[in-house]
């Protein structure tokens, strides 16, 4: 049994149960085309990318379809473009932020605490659940420990040979001329007294630097 059903611009075909969508006999325009190279750029299933053009469009094709037309010749110089601008934009994911990161750690350090001060330990199951909930706990914590103390290396490679004969403060000075040409560079900012108050320039956080050899890197 065919029937048909109509809603809007889209046309409804359903047989034996089983409906297939498709739009009133119009191919995806310019606009249409480019949000499913975007989507495609971005890594998104193809079940994801006729869910969004449908909601975004009143567009409904398959999700077969989306693939031909992702893998067309004409479609690659495009995806490519809309790849590069999605990896770039890495400081765009929340989770990228280390405050973000922090927030989502103390939702879950909140979580558990409720969790552990809610249980009346009385049966073998409240006792089991305790134990798993304070190892978690102090995962939690660990972790949040060591995104607070995590810092930048900055690792300037050089030759042994070269500083051997220097006396303490000369190599103290060769530290803070690192200091400053990192600074110059752009690389760091903050520069202070003694190489001190360094701070990275994407992080803004403490910057350790280390003199290290070749064969110790």
């Amino acid at each position: 049994m065919l029937e048909k059903m109509e809603k809007g611009a889209l046309v409804h075909w359903q047989r034996d149960g089983k409906t297939h969508e498709e739009q009133f006999g119009k191919k995806l325009n310019d606009e249409q085309r480019m949000f499913v190279y975007r989507c495609h750029a971005e890594y998104l299933m193809p079940l994801d990318i006729k869910r969004m053009l449908t909601e975004n469009y009143g567009v409904v094709i398959t999700t077969a379809t989306i693939g031909t037309i992702c893998r067309a010749n004409k479609a690659k110089a495009h995806i490519e473009k809309f790849r590069e601008e999605y990896m770039q934009k890495i400081k765009s994911v929340p989770i990228a932020n280390k405050r973000i990161r922090l927030d989502d750690i103390e939702k879950t350090r909140v979580k558990l605490v409720e969790l552990i001060n809610s249980n009346p330990l009385k049966t073998k199951g409240d006792k089991a659940e305790f134990l798993m909930c304070s190892r978690r706990l102090n995962e939690t914590v660990c972790v949040a420990r060591e995104e607070m103390e995590r810092k930048p290396l900055m690792v300037q490679q050089l030759s042994l040979s070269d500083y051997s004969s220097l006396t303490d403060e000369e190599l103290q000075q060769r530290k803070r001329d690192i200091i400053e040409k990192e600074f110059r560079q752009g690389r760091i900012s903050g520069v202070g007294e003694a190489g001190t108050g360094v701070q990275g320039e994407d992080t803004g956080e403490p910057v350790e630097i280390f003199v290290a050899a070749p064969e110790e890197l």
